[in-house]
């Protein structure tokens, strides 16, 4: 039926394509490439197909009815071809449907919804949906069952369908679901929260994409699952960090470059510090409790110097007078150890600290008082290092501008 036209295409309960002793059939056992079928096409209800039914490219402005149709090629070809397939109505490969190869819908054009629910797949090689670039009102997959060794793919790359419905049975076996590009614009079926989602992403072939994460979080955003959404964007983050861990290998090994290597590294540790101190800014806020640690931490440290006689005025005049007495002039600015810490941590903050203090870790003749005086200039150094830091990831977080990225 290569480039034929015609009203209807009616072979309900039809056998084609080889017949009961087993003598072998031709290549396809329905040729209709580039077909134009004006109605409908219907191969159900008891329809079996030994060969391909190769429907490349054909135009179905009807329907389309493969319900409890069974299809096998022991060719290996997929059994079902609708590749480049346009169809003006609904597609219902469900109520006993079965399949002993691929079903192919690459790049098919679909007005209506796609039905696979109770559909079957089987047979030794490569089985289930192909559907990259799919385009269809709505996709159901639901009740999907096999019965092989060999798991069956679940193939949605880049296909683009308003409503996309599954259950937990007809999900893939890991590494066989592919929906990186998938987009879909409503989800049903029995598992609808980040849970049970993250289950389902995790299903997909390694290394792991953002897409698909990123889809879901605007599906639930879209449905007002806002904490949903919020935790599928988290998981993403920490999904990416997790693989972006350098492997054992690469030490035992040696074989990575070093420019490489110390990309991971880096990647891994602003991850880390961008899910410890505002969730990778999702909860700026968090990095408050942060920046309230340290400036504590720092208050306890500057005072212990301060009375160790290790921080002193940095003005010659009044460190003249402190060295006799421990005490600043009259009108000096006085010591202040928590507002000395917060001063320095948090920059752009001028409280008239951190320009009238130092530590002077010479100001001892005692050799483990000048040691302890050098370490508590590091740790203010580093001090004001974390806390542009942490001050800067808050900002950041708050403004977004973490998250959007």
């Amino acid at each position: 039926m290569n480039s034929a036209e015609i009203s209807d295409l009616e072979l309900v309960g039809s056998w084609i394509g080889e017949d009961l002793s087993g003598a072998p059939g031709q290549e396809q056992a329905l040729n209709g490439e580039g077909l134009t079928v004006h109605g409908n096409v219907l191969l159900s209800n008891g329809f079996r197909a030994f060969r391909q039914v190769d429907l490349y490219g054909a135009k179905i402005e009807g329907q389309l009815y493969c319900t409890a149709g069974q299809f096998s090629d022991p060719g290996g070809n997929a059994p079902l071809r609708l590749r480049l397939a346009s169809i003006g109505g609904e597609t219902a490969l469900d109520g006993g449907f079965s399949s002993d190869g691929v079903v192919d819908l690459v790049d098919a054009k679909i007005n209506g919804d796609l039905t696979l629910d109770g559909a079957h797949f089987s047979g030794a090689s490569e089985n289930g949906l192909r559907a990259r670039s799919l385009t269809a009102h709505g996709l159901r997959w639901t009740h999907v069952s096999t019965s092989t060794s060999h798991q069956s793919d679940l193939d949605l790359l880049n296909a683009k369908v308003d409503i996309f419905q599954d259950d937990r049975q007809s999900w893939p076996a890991p590494g066989h679901l592919l929906i990186d590009g998938f987009v879909y614009g409503t989800l049903r079926g029995e598992a609808v929260d980040a849970a049970s989602r993250r289950v389902w992403l995790n299903l997909q072939p390694l290394p792991l994409l953002p897409q698909p994460y990123k889809q879901l979080a605007k599906v639930f955003v879209d449905n007002g699952q806002d904490s949903d959404a919020t935790q599928v964007l988290v998981e993403k983050e920490a999904d990416m960090r997790e693989q972006a861990e350098v492997p054992e290998t690469v030490w035992q090994k040696q074989l990575l470059d070093l420019k490489n290597l110390l990309l991971a590294v880096l990647r891994k540790v602003v991850r880390g510090t961008l899910w410890l101190t505002i969730d990778y800014g999702y909860q700026p806020l968090r990095a408050l409790w942060w920046i309230a640690a340290f400036v504590a931490l720092g208050t306890y440290t500057f005072r212990r110097g301060y009375r160790m006689g290790l921080v002193i005025p940095s003005d010659h005049e009044a460190y003249e007078t402190f060295k006799d007495n421990h005490n600043p002039p009259a009108g000096y600015q006085p010591f202040n150890s928590f507002v000395y810490s917060l001063e320095n941590f948090v920059p752009l903050i001028e409280l008239h600290q951190a320009g009238y203090w130092l530590p002077y870790p010479e100001n001892s003749q005692q050799q483990n008082t000048k040691r302890s005086g050098r370490m508590l200039r590091w740790y203010l150094w580093l001090h004001i290092l974390i806390g542009w830091i942490f001050t800067s990831i808050l900002v950041a977080g708050m403004a977004g501008l973490i998250r959007n990225g």
